[in-house]
Protein backbone atom coordinates (compact mmCIF):
# COMPACT_ATOMS: atom_id res chain seq x y z
CA UNK A 1 0.00 0.00 0.00
CA UNK A 2 1.39 3.36 -1.03
CA UNK A 3 1.45 6.35 1.31
CA UNK A 4 -0.31 8.40 -1.37
CA UNK A 5 -3.32 6.25 -2.25
CA UNK A 6 -6.31 8.42 -3.26
CA UNK A 7 -9.60 8.19 -1.30
CA UNK A 8 -11.50 7.65 -4.57
CA UNK A 9 -10.48 5.63 -7.63
CA UNK A 10 -11.95 5.79 -11.13
CA UNK A 11 -12.98 2.61 -12.92
CA UNK A 12 -14.95 2.63 -16.14
CA UNK A 13 -15.82 6.31 -15.83
CA UNK A 14 -17.21 5.93 -12.28
CA UNK A 15 -15.65 6.81 -8.94
CA UNK A 16 -15.45 4.35 -6.05
CA UNK A 17 -14.11 4.44 -2.49
CA UNK A 18 -10.55 3.13 -2.47
CA UNK A 19 -10.16 0.28 0.08
CA UNK A 20 -6.36 0.77 -0.07
CA UNK A 21 -6.75 4.20 1.59
CA UNK A 22 -7.68 4.16 5.32
CA UNK A 23 -10.27 6.92 4.80
CA UNK A 24 -11.69 5.13 1.76
CA UNK A 25 -11.98 1.91 3.76
CA UNK A 26 -13.67 3.77 6.64
CA UNK A 27 -16.15 5.35 4.18
CA UNK A 28 -17.00 1.90 2.81
CA UNK A 29 -17.85 0.62 6.31
CA UNK A 30 -19.74 3.82 7.24
CA UNK A 31 -21.83 3.55 4.05
CA UNK A 32 -22.73 -0.04 4.88
CA UNK A 33 -23.57 0.85 8.48
CA UNK A 34 -25.76 3.73 7.30
CA UNK A 35 -27.61 1.49 4.81
CA UNK A 36 -28.26 -1.18 7.45
CA UNK A 37 -29.40 1.47 9.95
CA UNK A 38 -31.80 2.98 7.40
CA UNK A 39 -33.31 -0.44 6.64
CA UNK A 40 -33.79 -1.21 10.35
CA UNK A 41 -35.34 2.23 10.96
CA UNK A 42 -37.78 1.84 8.05
CA UNK A 43 -38.76 -1.62 9.25
CA UNK A 44 -39.42 -0.36 12.78
CA UNK A 45 -41.28 2.70 11.49
CA UNK A 46 -43.67 0.54 9.47
CA UNK A 47 -44.88 -1.57 12.41
CA UNK A 48 -47.32 -0.74 15.19
CA UNK A 49 -46.78 -1.99 18.71
CA UNK A 50 -49.77 -2.75 20.93
CA UNK A 51 -48.91 0.18 23.22
CA UNK A 52 -48.58 2.60 20.29
CA UNK A 53 -51.91 1.49 18.84
CA UNK A 54 -53.63 1.79 22.23
CA UNK A 55 -52.18 5.27 22.83
CA UNK A 56 -53.04 6.47 19.32
CA UNK A 57 -56.61 5.14 19.56
CA UNK A 58 -57.28 6.80 22.92
CA UNK A 59 -55.69 10.09 21.81
CA UNK A 60 -57.70 10.04 18.57
CA UNK A 61 -60.89 9.41 20.58
CA UNK A 62 -60.10 12.40 22.79
CA UNK A 63 -59.50 14.57 19.70
CA UNK A 64 -62.82 13.46 18.18
CA UNK A 65 -64.62 14.67 21.30
CA UNK A 66 -62.98 18.14 21.23
CA UNK A 67 -64.87 19.89 18.43
CA UNK A 68 -68.32 19.65 16.88
CA UNK A 69 -68.56 17.85 13.54
CA UNK A 70 -70.97 17.84 10.64
CA UNK A 71 -72.85 14.56 10.59
CA UNK A 72 -73.22 13.26 7.05
CA UNK A 73 -74.63 9.75 7.05
CA UNK A 74 -73.42 9.09 3.50
CA UNK A 75 -69.79 9.99 4.35
CA UNK A 76 -69.67 8.72 7.92
CA UNK A 77 -66.88 9.77 10.25
CA UNK A 78 -63.93 8.36 8.28
CA UNK A 79 -62.30 11.71 7.47
CA UNK A 80 -62.62 12.87 11.10
CA UNK A 81 -61.12 9.62 12.38
CA UNK A 82 -58.22 9.70 9.89
CA UNK A 83 -57.48 13.31 10.79
CA UNK A 84 -57.62 12.55 14.53
CA UNK A 85 -55.15 9.67 14.19
CA UNK A 86 -52.81 11.75 12.05
CA UNK A 87 -52.75 14.54 14.64
CA UNK A 88 -51.80 12.18 17.50
CA UNK A 89 -48.26 11.82 16.14
CA UNK A 90 -48.11 8.31 17.62
CA UNK A 91 -46.92 5.23 15.76
CA UNK A 92 -45.74 4.73 12.19
CA UNK A 93 -45.91 7.55 9.68
CA UNK A 94 -49.10 6.07 8.24
CA UNK A 95 -52.22 5.54 10.29
CA UNK A 96 -53.78 2.35 11.56
CA UNK A 97 -56.39 0.35 9.67
CA UNK A 98 -59.84 1.60 10.69
CA UNK A 99 -62.81 -0.45 9.51
CA UNK A 100 -66.45 0.43 10.08
CA UNK A 101 -68.29 -2.50 11.62
CA UNK A 102 -71.78 -1.16 12.30
CA UNK A 103 -73.92 1.91 11.84
CA UNK A 104 -77.18 0.46 13.08
CA UNK A 105 -78.56 3.44 15.01
CA UNK A 106 -79.05 6.81 13.32
CA UNK A 107 -75.74 8.63 13.22
CA UNK A 108 -73.87 6.21 15.45
CA UNK A 109 -70.94 4.22 14.12
CA UNK A 110 -68.65 1.48 15.37
CA UNK A 111 -65.11 0.97 14.09
CA UNK A 112 -62.43 -1.67 14.67
CA UNK A 113 -58.91 -0.24 14.82
CA UNK A 114 -55.94 -2.49 13.99
CA UNK A 115 -52.33 -1.91 13.03
CA UNK A 116 -49.73 -3.76 10.98
CA UNK A 117 -47.24 -5.47 13.27
CA UNK A 118 -49.54 -6.25 16.19
CA UNK A 119 -52.50 -8.53 16.85
CA UNK A 120 -54.06 -5.86 19.08
CA UNK A 121 -57.45 -4.45 18.12
CA UNK A 122 -59.61 -1.75 19.63
CA UNK A 123 -63.29 -0.97 19.24
CA UNK A 124 -64.25 2.69 18.80
CA UNK A 125 -67.95 3.51 19.20
CA UNK A 126 -69.06 7.01 18.15
CA UNK A 127 -72.36 8.53 19.27
CA UNK A 128 -73.31 12.02 18.04
CA UNK A 129 -74.98 14.45 20.43
CA UNK A 130 -76.77 17.38 18.72
CA UNK A 131 -74.93 20.69 19.07
CA UNK A 132 -76.64 23.39 17.05
CA UNK A 133 -76.49 22.42 13.38
CA UNK A 134 -73.57 20.07 14.12
CA UNK A 135 -72.89 17.35 16.67
CA UNK A 136 -70.42 16.65 19.45
CA UNK A 137 -69.15 13.09 19.44
CA UNK A 138 -69.09 10.85 22.47
CA UNK A 139 -66.42 8.25 21.81
CA UNK A 140 -65.92 5.04 23.76
CA UNK A 141 -62.86 2.85 23.17
CA UNK A 142 -62.66 -0.74 24.38
CA UNK A 143 -59.99 -3.43 23.99
CA UNK A 144 -60.62 -6.04 21.32
CA UNK A 145 -62.28 -5.98 17.93
CA UNK A 146 -65.86 -4.79 17.75
CA UNK A 147 -68.59 -7.38 17.62
CA UNK A 148 -71.13 -6.97 14.84
CA UNK A 149 -74.65 -6.54 16.09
Amino acid sequence: MSDHEPVFVRKGGRSFYNPNNPLGLALIFLSLAFAVGAIVYLKLDSQWSEDELREATHKAAARLEEEPVTVDESLGYDMYIDDAFEKTGVGPSYGPHVEQVDDSAKGTATYTVTGKGTDAAFCMHLVPVPYGDKAMLNVEVTDGACKES
